[in-house]
């Protein structure tokens, strides 16, 4: 043993840094945007269901002053175009599926369809209740394809 503290400048220990000294959060910086009108969360949730309408009307009305409202809309324009390009594979690889399989398999491939719409219902409700920002894989998406927010 020699003495030295944690995070002293010594080898980190196994498993990497310890989660309290640091790196960034998940998400970055939008980790701390928090809704500053009342307003704000009903919008921001209404961006992952309306994927492009609500997105489009907050940035080019005064809503695109809110940091939270701007973050959702850019977000809610990512997640539309990822659920739109699911909608359009899934489309294809489940007819074709069909098509060389029974047609009766088609009763069941429907719901994938679904998919997108109750992830943009889970997401609305996380950023209405929790005021939650930082979604999957998406916020990190987002904040490379807009750099203003």
């Amino acid at each position: 043993m020699t003495g030295e503290q944690p995070g002293s400048g010594g080898p980190p220990p196994a498993g990497g840094p310890p989660p309290e000294s640091g790196g960034p959060p998940p998400g970055g910086d939008l980790a701390s945007v928090r809704p500053s009108a009342d307003n704000d969360k009903l919008v921001g949730a209404l961006c992952y269901i309306f994927w492009f309408l609500v997105p489009i009307i907050i940035l080019v009305t005064d809503m695109k002053n809110s940091r939270f409202a701007k973050a959702h809309a850019y977000q809610g324009l990512v997640f539309g175009a990822a659920g739109v390009a699911f909608i359009i594979l899934y489309g294809i690889c489940s007819t074709i599926l069909v098509a060389v399989t029974v047609g009766v398999l088609w009763c069941v491939l429907w719901v994938g369809y679904l998919l997108p719409f109750a992830l943009g219902i889970y997401f609305a409700y996380l950023v209405y209740s929790k005021e939650q920002v930082v979604l999957p894989q998406l916020t990190d998406i987002t904040k490379q394809l807009f750099k203003d927010i």
